[in-house]
């Protein structure tokens, strides 16, 4: 069960505003949700942006999926200040606000206290700033994660060392 609250750095979004948020995010980014891979990447990839390959990161890095959020988690908090809350979209079920650093430092057991998991693991997962210029896209077809904005971007660099694979990156 979630610890929802503004300590455990979760909340669930009113039914109206996670509408409003979805539409919002299908508009900025013409999302258009496909199984099928001459459908993908599934957004129109803004600029700046970067898409990891994440098809890998189980089978030749030996990372588990509570790994793999506690590391996207982490490029959160080193990217963003502690005050700045994001959109958390499972586009499929529930919108949540989430404040990263508020979440990193709360005790968090694996995976009940995810609302929204930033690996994608079925569904199409979105951590986004409210003014959705920064943040991360995930999908679960195509197995990848598409990083959006500079910050998050540089704050990456050390995931991307780590275990990611650059799949695309779209220029200006």
């Amino acid at each position: 069960m979630v610890n929802e609250g503004a300590a455990s750095g979760w909340i669930a979004q009113p039914e109206q505003v996670q509408l409003e948020y979805h539409r919002l995010f299908a508009a900025r980014f013409a999302f258009h949700p496909d199984v099928e891979p001459s459908g993908w990447p599934s957004i129109e990839e803004p600029v700046p942006s970067m898409t990891l390959d994440l098809s890998s990161v189980a089978t030749h890095h030996g990372m588990t999926m509570p790994a793999a959020d506690d590391a996207i988690l982490q490029l959160l908090v080193d990217a963003f200040p502690a005050n700045v809350r994001l959109v958390a979209i499972d586009y499929n079920h529930v919108a949540s606000w989430l404040w990263p650093h508020r979440f990193a430092a709360s005790e968090r057991g694996w995976p009940d206290s995810w609302y929204v998991h930033p690996y994608p693991n079925g569904d199409y997962t979105i951590f986004l700033t409210e003014d959705m210029t920064s943040g991360t896209f995930g999908h679960p077809w195509e197995r990848t994660l598409c990083i959006v904005g500079s910050a998050l971007i540089e704050a990456a660099r050390p995931l991307i060392a780590q275990w990611a694979v650059i799949r695309r990156r779209p220029l200006p």
